[in-house]
Parts: structure tokens; sequence; C-alpha cells
């Protein structure tokens, strides 16, 4: 790892390495200890994610796995064992990718974890906006993660999603890592990122990619998570003196 000279950026470096460290398992290849790069005073790099802490926001490359039904998960890890029901596939681990949201101010401790997979009750966690870019004939097309997916033939529209974090098993796995999952919509407490509402939930099979906008399984994607700033609570009534 790079020695970062900025003393604010190895604050932000040593406070995501502390709560990584957390996850940490022996490196055989796979469970590496994640890697920052500073690339500018708020640019990092983690693996394939490039992370910007000004902006708040995260990118990663990967790719689009499947589009047919059934789907309860929008990404997974590179070769993640959930991918046969992902709709994409990204180029990092479960660490990584955990580590990158950390790094743009996502804290799980705001978080409250699905109690179960299929559980119906709402998400709890800071809201994050997922975004994906591709190339079509020249062109860009940027698309929100619920545009993506269809339920009972109908595109999704409900586009609320929140960072979780996954958890430490008893074990000491990180659960995020050991099934490979990275944004959900089942309300899996494995995933990093779900789904606030759940999609699916109860109608399994209704979900799959929307084929009128989403390109060809294989297509590469660049994948965006932009933190949703927190709206004010209004002011109140000015007292009367």
């Amino acid at each position: 790892m790079k020695i970062v000279k900025n003393l604010a950026a190895a604050l932000i470096v040593a406070a995501a390495l502390i709560v990584s460290a957390a996850f940490a398992q022996p490196d055989d290849g796979v469970d590496r200890e994640p890697e920052i790069v500073q690339i500018s005073a708020t640019r990092y790099q983690v693996g394939a994610i490039e992370i910007d802490t000004a902006e708040r926001r995260l990118e990663i490359s990967g790719r689009v796995l499947r589009r047919e039904p059934p789907l309860e998960y929008f990404a997974v890890t590179l070769g993640g064992s959930k991918g046969y029901e992902s709709l994409l596939e990204l180029d990092a681990t479960a660490f990584e990718f955990n580590l990158a949201c950390i790094l743009i101010g996502l804290d799980a401790a705001e978080s409250e974890l699905p109690q179960f997979q299929f559980d119906p009750g709402p998400v709890v966690g800071p809201r994050v906006e997922v975004t994906a870019r591709w190339d079509v004939d020249g062109d860009t097309i940027t698309a929100p993660a619920a545009s993506l997916l269809t339920q009972g033939g109908v595109v999704v529209d409900d586009d609320a999603w929140a960072y979780t974090g996954s958890l430490v098993l008893p074990d000491g796995r990180y659960f995020a890592h050991a099934a490979g999952t990275l944004i959900g919509f089942v309300h899996d407490p494995a995933s990093i990122i779900e789904h606030v509402n759940g999609l699916g939930i109860g109608a399994y099979g209704s979900l799959g990619g929307n084929a009128d906008l989403m390109p060809a399984e294989g297509t590469p994607i660049t994948l965006a998570v932009q933190v949703v700033p927190e709206t004010p609570a209004p002011a109140g009534p000015t007292p009367v003196k």
C-alpha cells in the first residue's frame, strides 16, 4: 500500500482499514486484504474500484451476467456463487467493495440488517443511488438500477437502495464474501447494499432483466454508487419573544 502524505487522507484510510480489519481472513489469493492506492487528495483506488471521497462516489467495472428470471441480486462478486441469479458481475471481492463503501462515508452502524432472507420489512441504512453505464454503437447509456429490472414484465420504478454492510458470521467469516453477494433486492442479510423495500419477495421468479433497455449478456458495464445526502429536517417556527 502506498503511504499517504495528506493527513486527512491518511485518517480516512486508517479508519477504513480499522473497520475492514474485522473482515480479514487468511490470504489464499482470494481472501486478500484490500489494498488502497491514493491517486489524489480525494481520489483512491481499491482493486478495480475508483473512489472519490469528495463526491462520495465509487465506480467499478463489470459485465451483464444474465437477464432471464429468476433474479435475486443486482450484482455479485467476480465468480460469486450467486451468479446464476444475478443481473451483473463486478470486478471486486466483497472486502474491496465494502471498503470502498466505507471510504465514501457509508457506516454500517447506521444500518439495520434484514432478519432473514425475504424479510418483508424495509431495510434501514444510509441511502445510495446505484446506476449502470455502458456503450452502445458509440453512445453512452446511463440508467438507474431499478430501470434495468422488470417484475412480472413491468419495469420497476422503486429505486430506493440502502447500505447495510453485511455482517460477520459466528465462525468469523464475512457473510458477503462467503455468499459472493454485493447488491441485492430480496433482503438477504449477506448483501452489502440492499433494496429498501425489497423486490420479488413472496413472488419468486418474477424478477428479470429489462430486455428493452439492457445490453446483451457479457456486455461490459460500469456501476456507480453515490451517497444520497441526508435531507435536513425542516426548521421549526421562530420562537416568539
